[in-house]
Order: C-alpha cells, then structure tokens, then sequence
C-alpha cells in the first residue's frame, strides 16, 4: 500500500513508517477524536505516497516524528488544541518532533493539510482531482508556521444535485459543503440557523400557509396572488407584514441559538 515498509498500530494509533536508516512516526492522543484519527491517516496516506523509502527528514534530524492533534508533546509546548482558537492551526518543529495541532474540531486538519500542500506539494482541486508529486526523500528546513482562517463562513455552493465529497471542501481549508454538510470526522460544517441560509421567504411564510388569510402579502402576478420562492416575492409595501417577518426571524435566531440549526424547513 505503501512505498516503504510500513506498520499501523490503530489501538491508540500509533502510526510508523520505517525506511533503511530512515523513516517517521505519526502519533495522535491515546484516546483520539474523530477528526484527530481522520488528520492522522490523511497524513499517513500521503506521506506514504510522497516519502521514497519513508525518508523524510526535517531541520537536519531523520526519524521524524509526528505529533498530530491533542498529543502529550503537543500539551508540554504548548500547542494543544485547547492553547488554539477555534480553526487556528500550527505546524512547528522541535527539533526531529513536529507538531501537527489546532483548534475546535478542524484545525488539525487544516494543519496536517497545510503541511501536506505547502510542504509535500500536494495539492486537492476537485472531486477525485488532486496533484502528488513523485516520491523522493523529503527534507525540511525547521518548521514554524501557524494562521487561522480569516473568514468565519467559507463554503463554496457546487449545488447542481450531486453528492460533493466533503473531503474536498476540508481540504481547502472550507468550513461548508452546501447542503451535503461534512461529517465529524472531517470536522464538521458551519451551519446557517434556521430554517436556511438564503432564499428563505416561502420558508419563514410559506404561501400555502397563509395566503388564503393573507393574500395581499404576496406579489400580484397577471391578476393572480402568487407565492412560493422562486414564482413571486413579497409584498415588502403591505401594513404589517414586516412586522410579522420579524417576529419570525427573531424566532429563528432564538431557535438558532438553543442549537436548533436547520438546514430547511418552516418554522
């Protein structure tokens, strides 16, 4: 499976992937989360792939070893996911040790990503589409870098009916997937409160609700009240209307805020 000669111990996960003279180590926590196991076999793959013979070596010293998620070794400098906010992400080295850490569910992720890409040259940009370069022993300089997205909402909406890999979407440093969602063990997904993100009239007063009773919140299209969310708008001009929207938005924060998070339906 492999380019060197490799052993998985998956009990406590304790990664190892030994060359002649060579090789590197991948260790997680005793207990690893979800997202950890998933950061740790990420960077095994294509390591595996990327590594001739297991060799990587980083700052001058060889027998690598890893440090992925909330590891003793990341606590003792600390870099522990709990040192991090939500999403930052750091990749250091001491000496031969590196740490591979960050914060919430998805910053070491995006560590071992960013060392994956900016390091290995490995590179993600579509489904099933990805560059990986050549094996060859790979050697460092020291590593020191750390950073945390900008953006507290990146998703990029593909849409169009498919089922979009979420690991693209993590890969790329996206907290979204549109409404396919990304699982745990890829770190989760921002969410929108309820009942969606846009395009959200017919949710908050859908026609069939209450167009019968109120009819004249709604646009007249050729003689005839229309509703829905993509046939007809809103009456923004109708007394009340606004006010009765309001309340509804405000409803659905308080919702949002109670952990009611939705991707559709009405409230």
């Amino acid at each position: 499976m492999y380019p060197c000669c490799a052993h998985y111990v998956i009990a406590g996960l304790a990664f190892a992937a030994v060359g002649v003279g060579f090789g590197y180590e991948i260790k997680t926590p005793i207990a690893p989360k979800i997202w950890e196991r998933t950061a740790a076999k990420e960077l095994a793959d294509y390591l595996g792939r990327v590594a001739a013979d297991g060799t990587v070596a980083v700052g001058g010293c060889s027998n690598v070893c890893f440090h992925v998620g909330d590891t003793p070794f990341a606590q003792a400098k600390g870099l522990a996911p709990a040192d991090l906010k939500d999403e930052e992400w750091c990749v250091k080295s001491f000496g031969g040790d590196v740490v591979l850490a960050g914060g919430g569910m998805r910053g070491t992720l995006y560590a071992v990503y960013h060392f994956l890409e900016d390091d290995c040259g490995v590179h993600w940009w579509m489904d099933g589409d990805e560059d990986v370069p050549d094996p060859k022993p790979l050697a460092f300089g020291a590593l020191d870098r750390r950073g945390k997205p900008f953006f507290h909402c990146r998703d990029i909406y593909r849409g169009g009916g498919r089922r979009d890999d979420p690991r693209t979407a993590v890969r790329n440093r996206l907290n979204g997937n549109g409404d396919q969602g990304i699982p745990a063990e890829f770190g989760g997904a921002f969410a929108y409160g309820p009942p969606y993100h846009c395009h959200t009239w017919d949710r908050y007063l859908p026609f069939a609700k209450y167009g019968k009773d109120h009819p004249e919140w709604y646009a007249l299209v050729k003689g005839e009240r229309k509703g829905g969310q993509t046939v007809a708008q809103m009456c923004l001009t109708c007394p009340g209307l606004t006010d009765v929207m309001a309340e509804k938005v405000l409803e659905s924060v308080a919702k949002g805020e109670k952990g009611g998070i939705a991707a559709s339906g009405d409230l």
